[in-house]
Formats: structure tokens, C-alpha cells, sequence
């Protein structure tokens, strides 16, 4: 009995995969064209909120250090494959638990760039080389 459920659940499960596909590649192209998402060169965004360092809690299973993050500014060029991202943090728990190079005293300016196959954080006037950081500034 089992396993006439088990096979019955499988081939119902298997027979809706493509059928979803074709409607949610339909409703991307849709979105894409009602945006105008196809001529985007670049675009430019602003936050704020919290954010946390994923990993670094004190203990196994423990809370994940968190920040406030003051601000946030993300500006993309597709043209020219180059990402800049801004951010000021502050320290948000005190006393401060885990990772993440905390304490924070004051602010703390973070900057993370990227162009073409080259990555790199800039520390006051110096830029430093990231490349550890490519892949993921590359999306």
C-alpha cells in the first residue's frame, strides 16, 4: 500500500513540473516587458535596516551578531560589468556576543567594489585589493 502512495505521489508530483515552468518563464517575460527590464543599463538603490554576521555566533545554534545598518547605497553599471556598494553599520548588541569584527565603536564605513574581473574594498584614500570577493559581486 505503501508504495502504490509512494509511486502515485511521485508520478502526480512529476507530471506538474513542466506545465509550471512554461508559466512562470511566460510571467517573467511579461514582467520583463511591462518594466522595460531588456534596456536596463543601470540602476542605483539605497537602504537601510539590520544585518547580521551569518556564522559567527558565540555558541553553536546561538543568535548571529547583528548591526544597524545606517545606510546602504548599491550603484550598478551592466555596461560596464562595475558594482560599488556603500555602507555605514553601527554595533546594535552591547555588550557585543560572537564574531563578525565586532565591538563597532562609532561608525563604520564599509566599501566594496567591483569592475569588469577585478574586486576591491576601499579603506579611507587606499583600495585594496578583494579578490576572495569577485564571484559574489560579479551576480
Amino acid at each position: 500500500m505503501r508504495s502504490l502512495l509512494a509511486t502515485t505521489l511521485t508520478a502526480l508530483l512529476l507530471s506538474f513540473g513542466p506545465a509550471d515552468a512554461q508559466d512562470a518563464r511566460a510571467l517573467l517575460d511579461a514582467a520583463d516587458k511591462a518594466l522595460g527590464a531588456a534596456g536596463l543599463k543601470s540602476f542605483e538603490m539605497t537602504a537601510g535596516g539590520v544585518n547580521y554576521a551569518v556564522g559567527q555566533a558565540q555558541a553553536p545554534g546561538g543568535a548571529w551578531p547583528r548591526f544597524n545598518v545606517k545606510s546602504l547605497a548599491r550603484s550598478v553599471n551592466y555596461e560596464t560589468a562595475s558594482l560599488r556598494d556603500t555602507s555605514v553599520r553601527t554595533q546594535a548588541e552591547d555588550p557585543p556576543r560572537g564574531g563578525g569584527v565586532q565591538p563597532v565603536r562609532g561608525e563604520q564605513r564599509q566599501v566594496g567594489v567591483v569592475g569588469g574581473e577585478h574586486a576591491w574594498n576601499v579603506v579611507g584614500d587606499a583600495a585594496i585589493p578583494a579578490p576572495i570577493a569577485l564571484a559574489a559581486r560579479q551576480l
